[in-house]
């Protein structure tokens, strides 16, 4: 097991109390496909840490990416950045599900709700505010999996109320 894979796989678990990991690393290390798995394991029913049970309602729900508890929120657009309107609903024009929308319910079939949030560093200066305010009041059913090619352009007050975790170019 890779040191990566070894820690991952105790902040996942119950008992961590982890509800904000960033995982960060060169282009192509596996950022996302270890947020894969974390999102994944906190969302399984049976989880014994990254292990994922492949059997109950959630995991077959993940592998046809039909994930009712799970929130995925990519940049976009010409100028590759993550909108406001992707973290905090605009009650003034038709916008897609946003963060603080999808975590206002409770999980309807997993242990808890996630959302992954893929390269944070694109976040606008206004999402990235108002992503504060979820990182620094976060329910114990909630969980935020986080991911960066550039960590120096993250800002410093969300890194701070995340658990960094460093992804080495070797892993899978």
């Amino acid at each position: 097991m890779s040191s990566v894979e070894l820690l991952l796989d105790r902040l996942v678990r119950p008992d961590s109390g982890a509800q904000s990991v960033l995982l960060y690393g060169a282009k192509g290390a596996g950022q996302e496909e270890w947020a894969r798995k974390v999102a994944s394991s906190w969302l399984c029913l049976k989880a014994d840490g990254l292990a994922v049970c492949g059997e109950c309602t959630v995991c077959k729900s993940m592998q046809n990416s039909r994930e009712v508890d799970l929130l995925k929120i990519v940049p976009g657009g010409p100028s590759r950045q993550i909108a406001k309107k992707y973290i905090t609903p605009d009650p003034k024009k038709d916008s897609p599900l946003a963060l603080i929308e999808f975590f206002r319910t409770r999980p309807l079939v997993a242990r808890c709700k996630v959302a992954m949030i893929l390269e944070v560093d694109r976040l606008g200066s206004d999402a990235a505010n108002s992503l504060l305010k979820t990182l620094e009041e976060p329910r114990p059913d909630f969980r935020l999996v986080l991911t960066s090619d550039e960590v120096g352009n993250v800002l410093p007050t969300v890194l701070s109320r995340c658990l960094c975790v460093a992804v080495p170019r070797s892993t899978p």
